[in-house]
C-alpha cells in the first residue's frame, strides 16, 4: 500500500484543472505464469481507488481490496487446480478438497438467495462463484491477513503501526474499520437499467454491483 501511495504521489503534478488526477486500475490474473497483478495507470479514470490525500482507510479499502481481489482469484474455483509453477493439475489432497467444496457452496447458496429488484431474478450463485470468492478473499486481506507474509500489506497493520487515524468531518459517526468498508463499497458506485441488469444477472460472472 506504500508502494501504491507513493506512486500516486509521483504523478500529483499531473493533475487537470480541476485539481485532480486520473487513476486507471486493471486487474491481471496470469494463472499459468502464478502471476496475479494489478496494474496501475495514471490516466483515465476517477481517484475512487487511490487518493494521497485521505484516510488510509479508504485507500485500502479500495485499490487494497481489488489487489486482495487479483490475488484471491489464484485460489477461486478455476484457479486452485493450477500449482506454484502454474501447472494446471490436481494438487490438493482430498481433505482440503472436501473442505473447499463445502465453502464455495457456502457462496453458492448464500449469493443464490438475493433477489435482484426489478428483474424477476436470483443472483446466479454459481456463475459468479469465482468472483464471490476474490470479492470476500481480497477484502479480508485488504483488512486483516490471518497469513504473517500477507498482513504487512493489511489496513489493520496499518493501525497498530500509526495508530487510530482521525476522522473525517461530517462522518464522525464512523470509526476507522468502518471508512475502510465504506472505501471498498465506493468502487461499485453506479447505475444500471432494468434490462442491463436482467442481462448482467444472466451472463456476466460478477454479481451486481450492489451485492459486491
Amino acid at each position: 500500500m506504500y508502494f501504491f501511495q507513493s506512486l500516486e504521489e509521483q504523478h500529483a503534478q499531473k493533475r487537470s484543472a480541476r485539481n485532480t488526477f486520473s487513476l486507471l486500475q486493471t486487474g491481471v490474473c496470469s494463472l499459468n505464469q502464478n502471476t496475479k497483478v494489478s496494474t496501475l495507470h495514471m490516466s483515465h479514470a476517477p481517484t475512487k481507488l487511490l487518493h494521497r490525500g485521505r484516510q488510509a482507510a479508504l485507500n485500502y479499502g479500495g485499490i487494497g481490496g481489488v489487489v486482495g481481489h487479483e490475488i484471491t482469484h489464484g485460489f477461486d474455483d478455476d484457479g486452485r487446480f493450477y500449482d506454484a509453477f502454474g501447472k494446471r493439475k490436481e494438487w490438493w489432497n482430498e481433505e482440503v478438497k472436501k473442505r473447499y467444496v463445502q465453502r464455495a457452496q457456502c457462496f453458492i447458496d448464500q449469493y443464490g438467495k438475493i433477489e435482484v429488484p426489478g428483474t424477476g431474478l436470483n443472483v446466479n450463485g454459481e456463475l459468479t462463484l469465482s468472483e464471490n470468492i476474490a470479492d470476500n478473499g481480497g477484502v479480508r486481506l485488504a483488512y486483516e491477513s490471518a497469513s504473517q507474509e500477507m498482513c504487512v500489506w493489511a489496513y489493520k497493520t496499518y493501525l497498530q503501526k500509526h495508530g487510530q487515524e482521525e476522522r473525517i468531518e461530517g462522518l464522525e459517526e464512523f470509526d476507522n474499520e468502518q471508512m475502510f468498508f465504506l472505501g471498498w463499497a465506493m468502487n461499485w458506485c453506479g447505475h444500471r437499467t432494468i434490462e442491463s441488469l436482467i442481462d448482467q444477472v444472466n451472463t456476466d460472472p460478477h454479481s451486481p454491483a450492489r451485492y459486491r
